[in-house]
């Protein structure tokens, strides 16, 4: 039998998206305390106010708040309680690094596909229409996020996928997830990405058909 990829369409009002904080990369063993018990962390998965995350020596995680803009950078041995608008230590040592990304930046990667704590994919799409030099304007922000970003650093790719994803940009988004996995052929973070679009792709084209 067929099986059905089941997503979760979230029409939700601004001031909830403004509490979410999105998984943007994640490498080690690190677990999530939150009200439904103990899970393990994937990339990508969105978190709330009161989780508590616990990382090993190796883990290394990357936040970002989507109200605030502001992106953190955990590693090393400890636990990391999610507020409203950062992560505080809640044991050990953890070394945060902390970077401001644009609001309008921080918004549009919330509309990105995300996994959920039960397997499934979770998609948040805005009932817009978005206008005729939308795609143009998207590529030339995202030209500006990667000369402005580190080596390595997926921000700004984050940042386009989710704006061709929300602006119904299938195929395209299809040709840049084969230039990542050729351009990041051993990132995981790159992996799983590829492997959450393409599961979601399939049933965002039905719906908008």
């Amino acid at each position: 039998m067929r099986k059905l990829i089941m997503c979760i369409l979230l029409l939700i009002s601004s001031s909830v998206l403004a509490d979410t904080v999105l998984i943007t990369s994640l490498s080690g063993a690190i677990t999530l305390e939150g009200t439904d018990g103990k899970a393990r962390l994937d990339s990508f998965m969105r978190l709330k106010s009161g989780d508590r995350i616990t990382l090993d020596k190796a883990a290394s995680l990357s936040l970002l708040f989507i109200e605030s803009g502001r992106q953190e950078n955990w590693q090393g041995t400890g636990s990391v309680s999610i507020g409203n608008s950062a992560g505080q230590i809640a044991a050990g040592k953890p070394i945060v690094q902390v970077k401001q990304i644009p609001a309008d930046i921080a918004r549009q990667m919330n509309r990105m596909p995300s996994n959920t704590q039960d397997g499934r994919v979770g998609m948040l799409r805005m009932r817009s229409v978005p206008s005729h030099d939308a795609v143009a304007r998207l590529e030339r922000r995202y030209s500006e996020l990667r000369e402005a970003g580190a080596p390595g650093d997926l921000t700004a790719d984050l940042f386009l996928l989710a704006g061709l994803f929300d602006l119904r940009q299938y195929e395209r988004v299809r040709s840049e997830l084969d230039r990542l996995s050729r351009d990041f052929p051993r990132n995981a973070n790159v992996a799983e990405l590829r492997e959450l679009y393409l599961r979601t792709l399939p049933e965002a084209e039905s719906t908008s058909r």
